[in-house]
């Protein structure tokens, strides 16, 4: 209510109102406004029995309604919250700490920080004002921190990331068939393409996130396949590799091929052919196109770094030429010529096992042995699955023993026993060869039981990296075998019956053999450590053969070139300078 203030010089006065509903007055004229409407104020003075009067009219005008404010008044640090008022329209709002909490003309309250501040409506009407107020509770938002770890992957592939906000928050994922993430943010890439991996956190009931970009590439997915082949009698062959819709030898369709490999040396030499996919072996097929003036050779091909022989039992070919049949010889033939068109198919899907085992007996002939293929890989024990004929009354002279195990067996569950001790003969084993792939007796990863020294007697067993036992025992092979070939190896150098020139040697080695008959010879290069570098193999014709050996890749130093032919084994040394 309005007070107003009026005074007359007189004796003794008195004020009054004519409508104290409206409005009072008080002795010292002070008018109090009560209710809307209209009053008349009068100033009364009394002498000498005399009295007189003036009076006023006031006006009281009602109060506007500021009414009361209703909304959500706790709420979070950058969220927002809309206050209105029941009251009169048209007022205005205000914050008395806009540190804390502002709000604009609409009454919509934006929160700053943590704490509290005050929310005024204030309206006016003629000449008269009012105000309601609400207290708004502002709360601090959590830390979501910053994501980290890789963004960018391959499908299939996975990244873990973090953050370095509070704990326990969720993670997710805006497009999981892009990318999806687990409860402890491990990010997997599904399909090519984007998407925003989110960690949220909360706490007094506000929430907030941190986000990044991942990016998922599909992998261009190709396949390595290197075939070391060559031009037989004379120079010329041409071949291709194809790749087909499946592993059956005698038929399918060619999926994709390489280029044709034209003119080819009748020197062994790799040729490479990158495959689009994920190619399984028993797809390829190595396509000869035969002219009269030459044959073709494949000695082996190397998928992904996996090598497959042209002799192996599974390979299937079609060109093999006799005076009996021609060029009508299709089959699994394990050979590695072909005369005639024709092709070899590479089946990686083997029935059978075929392991070689190079041994013999050591002192006087007489030694035995069998191959055992155990149930596991486990060196010093283990059940006998199955096993070979017993190999009896071996000769001095290296030579190659041959079981075709049922089944797809593991290189590292194969034992060579020898059972037969005698005084008169130790038994050596100089490697085994499983599928075509050659694992050395010498690798420090084969175990074996019966080496003897005066020390301990027979009662030794280990990784010896040795060839020799002297008592009843066993080699097992493991499948990591690093084909070291042992040191007593690479000293039989001296005595080597292997012609070559020049030495020293830069690029190229000239290498002659004289061969008793018609066979192939296995060659080894071997590094200063006992290691071998590579395995090759050369067809031999009756009496002196002379091949070349490319040393592309060999650094400067001394190296040894062992030769396997006339069931007896040649070393010599060369020396590579640059």
């Amino acid at each position: 209510p309005a007070i107003a203030t009026l005074s007359r010089r007189a004796a003794r006065p008195t004020w009054s109102s004519s409508n104290a509903a409206v409005a009072t007055v008080n002795s010292s004229g002070v008018v109090s406004g009560v209710s809307s409407g209209t009053a008349t104020i009068t100033y009364l003075v009394s002498a000498n029995g005399c009295s007189a009067t003036t009076s006023s009219t006031v006006t009281i005008n009602a109060l506007p309604n500021a009414g009361t404010i209703s909304g959500t008044t706790t709420l979070c640090a950058g969220s927002t919250s809309a206050l209105t008022s029941n009251g009169a329209t048209g007022g205005t709002w205000s914050s008395s700490n806009a540190a804390v909490a502002t709000v604009n003309a609409s009454g919509v309250v934006s929160g700053v920080s943590s704490g509290t501040a005050t929310i005024t409506y204030s309206v006016s009407a003629n000449g008269c004002s009012a105000t309601t107020s609400s207290t708004v509770t502002i709360n601090a938002l959590p830390n979501a921190g910053t994501i980290s770890g890789t963004t960018t992957l391959n499908t299939g592939a996975t990244s873990t990331l973090t953050s370095n906000g509070a704990v326990g928050g969720s993670w997710s994922s805006s497009n999981p068939t892009v990318a999806s993430v687990n409860t402890a943010g491990v990010v997997t890439g599904v399909a090519n393409g984007t998407a925003s991996i989110s960690y949220t956190v909360s706490s007094n009931g506000c929430v907030r996130s941190t986000s990044t970009t991942v990016t998922i590439n599909t992998p261009v997915i190709t396949t390595s396949i290197v075939v070391r082949a060559r031009s037989v009698n004379s120079a010329g062959a041409s071949f291709r590799v194809e790749i087909m819709n499946g592993s059956a030898a005698t038929g399918g369709t060619i999926l994709q091929n390489s280029n044709t490999f034209t003119n080819i040396s009748t020197n062994f030499a790799n040729f490479t052919f990158t495959a689009t996919g994920s190619i399984n072996p028993n797809q390829i097929r190595v396509r000869f196109y035969d002219m009269a003036a030459y044959d073709f050779e494949v000695d082996y091909i190397v998928v992904n770094g996996t090598t497959y022989q042209t002799e192996a039992a599974t390979t299937y070919s079609l060109g093999f030429w006799n005076s009996t049949n021609g060029c009508n010889n299709a089959g699994f033939l394990s050979n590695s010529l072909i005369h005639c068109d024709g092709y070899f198919h590479y089946l990686a899907t083997p029935t059978t096992t075929l392991i070689v085992v190079r041994a013999r007996s050591v002192n006087a002939a007489g030694a035995s042995f069998r191959i055992e293929i155990m149930n596991s890989s486990a060196s010093t024990g283990g059940t006998v699955v199955q096993s070979s004929p017993d190999f009896t009354n071996l000769s001095t002279n290296f030579a190659s023993y041959t079981f075709n195990a049922s089944g797809s067996v593991n290189p590292n569950h194969i034992r060579v026993r020898y059972f037969n001790d005698m005084a008169a003969y130790d038994f050596e084993t100089d490697y085994i060869v499983v599928n075509g792939t050659t694992y050395q007796t010498e690798a420090a990863s084969t175990y074996s039981l019966g080496f003897w020294n005066s020390a301990n007697g027979c009662n030794n067993a280990g990784f010896f990296s040795n060839s020799l036992i002297q008592c009843s025992g066993y080699f097992h092979f493991m499948a990591n075998s690093n084909a070291l070939v042992g040191r007593q190896t690479i000293e039989l150098a001296i005595e080597s019956s292997v012609e070559m020139y020049p030495n020293p040697v830069s690029d190229v080695l000239n290498v002659t053999l004289s061969a008793k008959g018609e066979q192939r010879a296995t060659i080894r290069i071997i590094g200063p450590n006992g290691t071998v570098l590579s395995i090759f193999s050369e067809y031999l014709n009756v009496g002196s053969n002379k091949f070349i050996v490319p040393l592309n890749g060999l650094g400067m130093g001394s190296y040894i070139l062992s030769a396997e032919w006339d069931n007896k084994r040649s070393t010599a040394k060369f020396i590579v300078i640059r």
